[in-house]
């Protein structure tokens, strides 16, 4: 069944009545975990984050809006790589029934990993939801719990094929001294008090060392080899959201800081942006000018909000209102659309890898800005639809993965951010 469909899709794409794909057809996503327009566009305006402003003029961009009411992070990514609603992918969360994390033996339908090599390509994902044990792909997979290897071994379920040596990739958040974290705090404020602010500062190397890991990373496998599909999430924002929002915006702190908190981690979250604009320009330097590439995120921030039963945590701090932003020939140059939906976003990236939607997905591809070529293109894959990517969900390996402490260190952290009770 999966060779039917195989030869059927190949000869969609490859017939010779398809309009020209005015790109090559590769494609590189980048997650950021909580990133918000009301964040970036304040610190664009002040010239604090370039490479997004350059790829704003160059790229088409708007709003996607998150599920409502709010989903956890793991659905939301699994819906932006399936194009299906959580209730049809198989992920439910962080947690299963049983109380242990969810795995990539829980997904039901193919990502878009799936469908690029189904149609015999390649991808190279890194660090996205619920891809722990790594499962064999084509290409190269880096699971999300790449960050934690070091608090314990899983070997062979970090990374597949299991042959690749990532341990000079790894960032070690001790190694990380304060002056690294001038860019985020001040250390004049900071001077004489570290003993107090110790705890704080080591939650920020921890997820600052991550996204520095998942970019090592990327840049570690793409220059062994090229991909039709290069994935990397980044989860910083979210983590530095939760933890130091209210030290920025007091207006909604749920107690009263001192003049010394907002001194010292005052700052954090804007300079978490601008460490987001250089992740993005180190990221885009990794391949050519004119590579196609999408940006999202599964949703805002506005921080925590005090309702009738007392302050809400978790979920209840996110906005609806993510970002999405795209470079392609398919789009025009500086457009801003208004909104898309959150199952808009794997119809958008399958149009923009040459790849026709399937009956499945009810989101469609997004049409606002698309340019006379690319209206042809994107017109011809909606008439040429497919009824299902389901063949290409490749079988899951049944192994059994002991529990180690890495599992209490990410259940721990996913507790302090007020996800799981």
């Amino acid at each position: 069944m999966k060779h039917i469909a195989l030869i059927a899709l190949l000869f969609i794409i490859g017939c010779g009545g398809i309009p020209d794909h005015p790109a090559d057809k590769k494609l590189v996503v980048i997650g950021f975990d909580s990133a918000d327009w009301l964040a970036i566009d304040p610190l664009i305006s002040a010239g604090e984050m370039p490479n997004f402003k350059s790829f704003l003029d160059s790229g088409s961009s708007g709003t996607l809006m998150s599920f409502v009411p709010m989903e956890k992070s793991p659905r939301i990514w699994a819906s932006i790589a399936t194009g299906l609603h959580p209730r049809d992918h198989g992920i439910g969360g962080f947690l299963k029934k049983n109380d242990e994390l969810a795995s990539s033996s829980d997904w039901s339908a193919p990502a878009l990993w799936d469908i690029v090599g189904g149609s015999g390509r390649s991808s190279c994902v890194i660090g996205w939801w619920v891809t722990w044990p790594a499962q064999p792909i084509d290409g190269v997979m880096v699971s999300d719990h790449m960050s934690f290897t070091r608090k314990g071994s899983r070997e062979g379920t970090i990374v597949q094929p299991d042959s690749i040596d990532l341990s000079d990739s790894i960032v070690d958040w001790e190694s990380i001294s304060n002056e690294e974290l001038s860019r985020f705090i001040d250390l004049d404020a900071l001077s004489g008090h570290e003993e107090e602010y110790a705890l704080k500062l080591d939650e920020l190397r921890i997820i600052y060392a991550c996204d520095l890991t998942y970019l090592a990373t990327l840049k570690q496998l793409v220059a062994d080899q090229q991909f039709d599909l290069n994935v990397v999430y980044f989860r910083g924002l979210d983590v530095v959201s939760h933890k130091f929002w209210t030290y920025w915006n007091t207006e909604i702190a749920p107690h009263e800081y001192s003049e010394l908190d907002i001194a010292v981690l005052g700052d954090i979250i804007p300079g978490y942006y601008k460490f987001v604009d250089e992740l993005l320009g180190e990221v885009l330097a990794l391949f050519p000018e004119d590579q196609q590439v999408a940006i999202m995120s599964d949703h805002g921030f506005h921080g925590p909000r005090h309702r009738k039963r007392g302050w809400q945590y978790g979920v209840q701090e996110h906005r609806p209102q993510g970002i999405f932003a795209t470079r392609s020939p398919l789009y025009k140059p500086g457009h801003k659309f208004e909104q898309m939906e959150m199952l808009d976003t794997a119809p958008t990236l399958l149009a923009l890898l040459g790849l026709p939607v399937s009956e499945a997905m009810t989101g469609a591809i997004l049409s606002d800005g698309l340019t006379g070529d690319g209206k042809k293109f994107v017109d011809y894959l909606l008439e040429n639809r497919v009824n299902s990517y389901a063949s290409f969900l490749p079988a899951r390996s049944d192994t059994i993965i002991e529990q180690t402490e890495v599992d209490d260190e990410i259940k721990k952290q996913l507790k302090s951010l007020g996800y799981i009770n």
